[in-house]
């Protein structure tokens, strides 16, 4: 595998906000990097069990000793209120709250005056009884929340794999955006699927000078005097778009889907993750990747009167994909001045880049499928900016084939990549 400095396989420093971090490393689970406000906390506790389970394992622990506690204070209250009538013998709190365990937990030891019936006690019975049924109740409502816990997949996705950097390379003239996924473990997960979203923030300059008039802003944008540059950063670092992006401001989120054609969406995107394998998806006019023509206020000079919607996209119609009219599934032509007939796409790299780049995009991977142990479904997600994308490279071969014909994967080589001719003529091979 050759060590092009071009092809910087490094982790980054993150130059832009991104919806799901990446630090932390692969075995920490995603979260989403989204504070919310003006959250009505009245509607988290009318569902007391799902936020209970939210809870972090050290409070949950906490909170079951705590119910324990206060349960056997309140049962021994009450057996040493009521001991000289029912000839418990309890002659301080302390044997009171003793004698509290031993019968919520069934140990038994006995009371002094050895008389199983308490004296035949009017209202011991019900005392006990109720003692009991609460504390069974209680068992079992603790000890589910303890196992829907520990048994909850919000890590099993941790073994699927996706990789560090996403690939943009043309086939036949058309540029295609790929990752990678595997799963490392030995069972793999069932009815697994793959989508993909795109991201884009447009900030309201008229909202920031109404709501905003003198709000201050946040350098997030490159560090050019570290040296730590991605490739797409390295390609653009002398570009005249600027890479300092304000936070504090209101902007428009669009979220988009991004139409797969490998796997097939119009399939249910299912993928098989004991090998590894790519996704795929095509730059074509109804890519959230493709700069808008000139009647969609983005790129171009003269603004076309007409627009046929089943030749492109405005938001909010439907996504369609170009490799349906290329199958002949539909009918249809590319109307956008970047995609030329046959599908291919004269939109060079730096167009892309200083799209993604104007758009602030990010691009979001998420796998999932059911656990066949535990019958759970895990989640894996992961985030592409434009300093995590490599131009005009694929994936390096990472299955290997021993002299018995099984299958080997090497995941030290699942994350590498490797430059390509930028329109190869020989027959495309997957990655």
């Amino acid at each position: 595998i050759p060590n092009d400095e071009k092809l910087n396989f490094g982790r980054q420093k993150p130059t832009m906000s991104r919806v799901i971090p990446r630090s932390g490393g692969p075995a920490k689970k995603p979260r989403l990097q989204i504070d919310r406000q003006g959250v009505d906390h009245w509607l988290l506790y009318q569902d007391l069990f799902h936020t209970i389970i939210d809870m972090p394992t050290w409070r949950l622990v906490i909170l079951i000793f705590f119910v324990y506690l206060c349960f056997n204070l309140t049962a021994a209250l009450i057996f040493y209120g009521m001991s000289d009538d029912c000839g418990l013998e309890l002659s301080t709190f302390r044997e009171a709250a003793i004698f509290a365990v031993e019968t919520t937990m069934t140990i038994g030891y006995g009371i002094r005056s050895n008389d199983p019936y308490w004296h035949e006690c009017t209202g011991g019975w019900f005392v006990l009884l109720m003692v009991m049924v609460s504390c069974t109740v209680m068992d079992g409502l603790l000890l589910g929340l303890m196992y829907a816990r520990i048994s909850r997949a919000d890590k099993r996705g941790v073994t699927v794999i996706c990789s560090d950097k996403a690939v943009i390379r043309r086939i036949d003239g058309v540029p295609y955006f790929m990752i990678q996924v595997a799963e490392m473990r030995s069972h793999t997960l069932v009815e697994a699927h793959v989508r993909c979203y795109c991201i884009n923030r447009i900030s309201d300059q008229s909202a920031e000078m109404r709501a905003f008039p003198k709000v201050g802003t946040r350098n997030t944008g490159i560090n050019r005097s570290s040296g730590s540059l991605g490739p797409a950063t390295e390609m653009l670092k002398d570009s005249p778009v600027s890479s300092n992006y304000s936070t504090d401001v209101p902007v428009f989120i669009q979220q988009q889907n991004m139409r797969l054609q490998i796997p097939d969406d119009e399939l249910g995107s299912m993928l098989f993750l004991g090998l590894p394998s790519l996704v795929v998806h095509r730059i074509d006019a109804w890519s959230p990747l493709t700069p808008k023509p000139s009647n969609q206020g983005r790129i171009g000079e003269k603004k076309r009167p007409k627009r046929d919607p089943r030749n492109s996209y405005k938001f909010p119609e439907i996504l369609q994909r170009a490799g349906d009219v290329d199958a002949g599934e539909r009918e249809g032509s590319i109307d956008n001045p970047h995609i030329k007939s046959g599908g291919r796409n004269d939109l060079t790299n730096e167009q892309i880049i200083r799209y993604m780049r104007e758009m602030r995009t990010e691009i979001v991977a998420v796998v999932e499928g059911i656990c066949p142990v535990t019958s759970n479904t895990a989640v894996k997600m992961k985030s592409y900016t434009v300093d995590d994308i490599v131009f005009d490279a694929r994936f390096a071969a990472c299955v290997i084939e021993d002299n018995e014909g099984r299958c080997k994967v090497d995941f030290s080589l699942f994350h590498d990549v490797i430059a390509v001719e930028k329109d190869p003529d020989r027959p495309e091979v997957q990655g």
